[in-house]
């Protein structure tokens, strides 16, 4: 049943809506005073990684420089090796040969070969004398 507006309903919708107005634009003023809490950033584990990482390398590095005997010097190379490895792979860094993530391939290249129309072969004018080829070598016995 549709409500019938009549000049008393009018002026209780209107008041209805004046209290509203009235109430947000007190909550937004009581908002606007207060301090804006700080938002909370969550704890990032891949970076507590690759800060470990990156002291181990750098801890390898130093033992590195003051290794003498070669078997040690193998282990700590492949160790570090090992480490730089998980580093690359945390860190998003591109292998030897890869494009790096962000970049975009090439667009002036293109990406499915065409096939392109080759000319069909003519056959080629044969401006020489009807004979055989020994005639045209000129070798003796098959002249007739």
């Amino acid at each position: 049943m549709p409500m019938i507006l009549e000049s008393q309903t009018a002026r209780e919708l209107a008041a209805k809506s004046h209290e509203a107005r009235r109430r947000n634009k007190e909550l937004r003023e009581l908002a606007e005073r207060e301090p804006q809490p700080e938002p909370q950033v969550a704890p990032n584990p891949l970076a507590d990684i690759l800060t470990r990482t990156r002291e181990h390398i750098e801890a390898l590095d130093s033992q590195m420089e003051d290794c003498v005997d070669p078997k040690d010097w193998d282990c700590l190379t492949r160790s570090r090796e090992r480490e730089w490895r998980i580093f690359a792979h945390l860190s998003n860094l591109p292998g030897p040969g890869n494009l790096k993530p962000s970049s975009k391939p090439n667009q002036q290249r293109p990406r499915t070969i065409e096939p392109t129309s080759m000319p069909t072969p003519q056959p080629a004018q044969d401006n020489a004398p009807q004979g055989s080829v020994a005639q045209a070598k000129g070798v003796p016995g098959d002249g007739g």
